[in-house]
């Protein structure tokens, strides 16, 4: 797992496990386990949402051990030590069932399989007292504290071989930086870590988002790095505060808008209009957390395919081209292109496309209303995007795409 995966692309992860839990009839607010009572009593279940998650368009899925620890079970499930560090390793194992399942039925020979994350939640989630919302045990806590707390349960979710781990839901740096310092322990272990915040600038226990970032990104074992469970409108400014902060993709699942300090997790409105914006700014993992739904993850990822393909995927009725398209479609309506044989430096593989589109005529974005009536320009595009797995990248760091086509190209 590297870095430069993660960039590749944007990969959806999965929705809220509580909401989905819920609408099948189990209440797991009042439940010191929250939802890690079920890997006890209904694994079943889990099992059946991680793959409907899949089914959704869910690239990587997370496990069921967000609120699980060693402690939390030996006291409110009377079990021994062995026997929660077991529920936690079927918390993986219910995932990767769930994996071999959608591979079985669904998965395509061309689609890399999908990933599993192991959930690494904060200490305050254990605690059932909404501290991790806050952040207020922090400071009565060591770094040495913080790392023993969390080594049964980093331990197990890396020998079960998840592919990486998910830190998240991190209130506070302080935590954030003490599991970090513990995978060093783990020299193979890959992760990404989210922060909860409070609103546009700062993590719920008040460090500075951007100096979050920045320090976490200096471990050469963090793959990406964002926000999770945090209303959806923070989000952007969360982001461009960071962008300058780090070189790593920003991973992004935010709820669904409600106030979770209660404890409800019911599935809660759309966030999609920001999907965009949180794209342009760097994030290639979008998923979503309390409040959001396995529909939601599916709207997601119709989304994520329309920006990628250059068209907009929209729920309602209307123009089917999003505004960020609009703009740079109607500039290259507007544009006279040279063929491609006046550019030196254009490489072959670009070539045959470049002319087709510098001989198309377009017609402004804004007369399409449907995918159907797409013209062949934005095919061309289409196809050009698709080769940024192979050697695509590579066009634009040797700087071989005349100028004229590289705002599209990186569109």
């Amino acid at each position: 797992m590297s870095v430069e995966y993660m960039k590749r692309g944007c990969r959806v992860l999965d929705g809220g496990l509580a909401c989905e839990i819920e609408r099948k009839g189990f209440d797991v607010n009042s439940d010191p386990l929250w939802t890690a009572r079920l890997l006890h009593t209904n694994p079943d279940v889990i099992r059946d949402i991680h793959l409907s998650h899949l089914n959704a368009g869910a690239s990587i899925i997370i496990t069921a051990s967000y609120q699980a620890s060693v402690a939390g079970f030996c006291e409110h499930l009377q079990v021994s030590t062995s026997e929660a560090m077991g529920l936690i390793e079927r918390s993986v194992s219910l995932a990767r069932q769930a994996r071999d399942d959608f591979i079985r039925d669904k998965f395509l020979n061309d689609m890399p399989p999908p990933l599993i994350a192991g959930s690494v939640g904060p200490y305050g989630a254990c605690q059932h007292d909404r501290s991790e919302y806050t952040g207020s045990y922090v400071d009565h806590m060591t770094e040495q504290e913080f790392m023993d707390w969390h080594r049964p349960r980093v331990a197990s979710l890396l020998g079960c071989g998840v592919d990486l781990l998910a830190i998240e839901t991190q209130p506070a740096l302080k935590e954030a930086l003490a599991i970090v310092k513990l995978l060093r322990e783990y020299p193979s272990a890959r992760a990404w870590v989210t922060f909860s915040c409070k609103d546009s600038l700062h993590t719920c226990r008040n460090d500075l988002f951007s100096t979050a970032v920045e320090q976490i990104s200096l471990s050469p074992q963090i793959v990406a790095i964002g926000v999770n469970c945090t209303h959806p409108s923070y989000v952007t400014p969360l982001l461009e505060s960071a962008k300058g902060c780090t070189s790593l993709p920003f991973v992004v699942y935010p709820n669904s808008g409600n106030d979770f300090s209660d404890g409800k997790s019911l599935c809660g409105e759309s966030f999609i209009p920001h999907l965009s914006s949180w794209v342009q700014l760097g994030a290639r993992l979008i998923g979503g957390c309390c409040g959001v739904g396995v529909r939601e993850i599916e709207l997601i990822g119709n989304e994520w395919r329309a920006l990628r393909q250059g068209l907009a995927m929209c729920c309602t009725s209307g123009p089917v081209i999003t505004s960020e398209l609009t703009l740079l479609y109607d500039q290259l309506a507007h544009t006279t292109l040279q063929p491609a044989s006046s550019h030196h430096s254009m490489t072959s593989e670009i070539t045959p496309l470049y002319d087709q589109l510098a001989h198309t005529t377009l017609r402004p974005a804004s007369s399409h209303y449907s995918t159907t009536t797409m013209t062949s320009k934005l095919t061309l595009l289409r196809l050009v995007e698709a080769n940024r797995d192979c050697d695509g990248l590579g066009f634009m760091k040797s700087q071989k795409v005349p100028h004229k086509l590289t705002p599209l190209y990186d569109q």
